[in-house]
């Protein structure tokens, strides 16, 4: 039965005037109007929605559920005194559930934004996910099946044709509940499950053949070829596991044949294969135009067959709106289609932060990564396990640190990081000097992009300070030291003009990507503005200054001022043949990890910004 907007009111406000004047201090007055309150939101979101999507279903079923338990009350029935003491005394579990229904199902599907399209809800451990789907399991009015990430897969043998309609009951019973293993009794109920889904299957495969066969021996047309679920079900499992199939024998159980004609028990199925089987069964089995909800999708899958397994699943069941809840990041990216959410937040009982993830420069795996963390993040040009990361990590534990292998990458994920409205934390970016010119570094500065005082990472370690610190430890004077000092000197005078055109090379590199050529109307627009901005770039000019400040360098024997621009990765065998060490980079971040006085000398050389 459709109800409008003026009939549910009228008989919420019947209802609520009924108790008001004979209790004005009723406990349940200011719940009665809060239903009144949303019964509006209800048509604002059915007026706005229209009834057409698997989600107004869901929300529709939960309104006229709430609606019908509410007291009706009707003129003849308010003289009578009998009447309203059985209303003032009765209980409104019921109706208060519902309401609760109605109010979950609203909130949640307005927090996602009424979406139409599959849905991938990402959230760690401790964001609320299997809550989610149990309270999705019991608020969505059959319009949707929720499969547990506690599942047991365990294959029984079936002795007897189930009936199909105590088969469904089972199935239908087992999908209600919730998934614990609190005791030993759910353990067993859990076991019991894999045998449910695959018994209404059967019950159900065997009953339409037999309508089949009813319908071909009383002269009705068969001209159609029959597939019941079930034959679906195994159709996809054999694509996904080709080297193998799994068919229904005459004993009415699965069996697997292998290749060399060898044919064993679905109990034999490695973890995979069951796993696969059990999401195909289920699937296969949603209710039509309804939700999938699977918690942990990914779990016992091995990430060979995920992809595959859900793009068949989804390609079956498009009736269907899929809601993935997970923490593998592998898996959020493998739904290239589906819109992807975050589970930002969750307080106990029926709270949820959902935010919906905007699109970004920054690569959708990487993103992931950065959801959860509590830190704000600081971009580094490293790759992942290198040396950068891991001073990094030593120096900033306040950080998240984020290799992102380049310069460019880094200034670009710092600056859209900080764009996403989303996100309670900030992004920072740090670089290495690395032949950059100042009036660059200081642009990059204000877009909270900062460098360090040395070429790059390695030379932090060169530091005069920092080797004296770990001289002592390994046993080596002063003498080595200052001919080490006077090495780096005497290799920076070998290099300074290959230095200083790597210097000029980098500086047009960063002048070309910061710059941009105006656009001209005409040909001769064209040239004329080329050619504006071919002379900015003054290469001789800027190669002497370089050349000029490296010789004055070697000059006066500035060693800290040589370190902090020689953008050299030799220098470490300098370092070893001076300082008698085979490694003074794995060293050093060793001592670094568990000494203050060095993380003290080597932060000075980084900005104050990050410290």
């Amino acid at each position: 039965m459709t109800i409008d907007l003026t009939t549910a009111r009228n008989r919420i406000m019947q209802y609520y005037d009924l108790l008001y004047h004979a209790n004005p201090q009723h406990a349940d007055l200011e719940d009665i109007q809060n239903w009144n309150n949303q019964c509006v939101d209800y048509f604002i979101v059915l007026n706005k929605q229209g009834n057409n999507y698997n989600y107004m279903k869901t929300i529709q079923a939960s309104f006229h559920e709430f609606i019908e338990l509410v007291p009706q009350v009707t003129e003849s029935q308010l003289g009578s005194q009998t009447f309203i003491d059985s209303l003032l005394n009765a209980s409104l579990s019921e109706t208060k559930s519902a309401f609760e229904k109605l109010e979950f199902n609203l909130n949640f599907f307005r927090q996602l934004n009424y979406f139409s399209d599959n849905i991938v809800a990402i959230g760690a451990n401790g964001s609320g996910k299997t809550s989610l789907a149990n309270s999705l399991r019991e608020n969505l009015n059959h319009n949707g099946l929720v499969i547990s990430a506690q599942r047991v897969l365990f294959i029984p043998e079936l002795d007897s044709l189930p009936s199909h309609k105590i088969a469904e009951e089972k199935w239908l019973a087992m999908n209600k509940k919730s998934r614990t293993f609190k005791d030993f009794e759910d353990f067993l109920e859990i076991k019991e499950e894999f045998g449910y889904v695959l018994g209404n299957l059967i019950a159900k495969h065997y009953k339409n053949a037999l309508n089949y066969y009813q319908n071909s021996i009383g002269g009705q047309s068969v001209t159609n070829s029959f597939q019941s679920e079930l034959e679906t079900a195994l159709r996809i499992w054999n694509t996904i596991f080709d080297y193998r199939s799994l068919e229904l024998s005459e004993d009415l159980n699965l069996r697997v044949h292998v290749k060399n004609d060898q044919t064993y028990e679905p109990i034999k199925m490695s973890e995979g294969e069951k796993s696969s089987l059990y999401l195909i069964c289920q699937v296969i089995q949603a209710p039509k135009d309804g939700f999938v909800i699977i918690d942990e999708p990914e779990m016992y899958l091995h990430k060979t067959i995920i992809t595959k397994l859900w793009d068949q699943l989804e390609a079956c069941r498009k009736d269907c709106i899929f809601i993935y809840l997970t923490h593998d990041l592998d898996f959020a990216t493998s739904r290239t289609d589906a819109k992807k959410v975050w589970l930002k937040s969750f307080i106990y009982p029926l709270k949820w932060d959902i935010q919906e993830i905007p699109n970004n420069e920054i690569p959708e795996s990487l993103f992931f990564e950065l959801l959860g963390s509590r830190k704000n993040i600081l971009f580094c040009e490293s790759e992942k396990g290198q040396i950068d990361e891991k001073v990094f990590k030593i120096l900033f534990p306040q950080y998240t640190i984020v290799p992102v292998e380049s310069c460019r990458n880094v200034i670009n994920f710092t600056k859209a990081y900080n764009k996403i409205p989303i996100v309670n934390t900030r992004a920072f970016g740090i670089i290495d000097s690395d032949y950059h010119d100042p009036d660059v570094l200081n642009r990059y500065a204000k877009c909270d992009v900062y460098n360090f005082q040395m070429a790059e990472i390695e030379n932090i370690f060169l530091q005069e300070d920092f080797l004296k610190d770990i001289s002592e430890k390994l046993y080596v004077d002063d003498v080595a030291l200052e001919r080490l000092k006077e090495s780096v000197l005497n290799e920076l005078e070998k290099d300074k003009v290959m230095q200083a055109s790597k210097y000029i090379s980098s500086r047009i590199n960063d002048y070309f990507k910061d710059s941009h050529i105006h656009e001209g109307q005409n040909m001769q627009e064209v040239h004329a503005n080329y050619e504006e901005f071919k002379d900015k770039i003054e290469i001789e000019a800027w190669f002497s200054e370089r050349l000029s400040l490296i010789e004055q360098i070697i000059n006066s024997k500035d060693y800290s001022r040589a370190i902090s621009i020689y953008n050299n990765k030799g220098l470490k065998k300098l370092t070893s043949r001076h300082m008698k060490i085979q490694s003074l980079t794995d060293y050093s971040l060793k001592h670094l990890a568990s000494n203050q006085k060095a993380k003290d000398i080597i932060k000075k050389v980084f900005p104050q910004q990050l410290l």
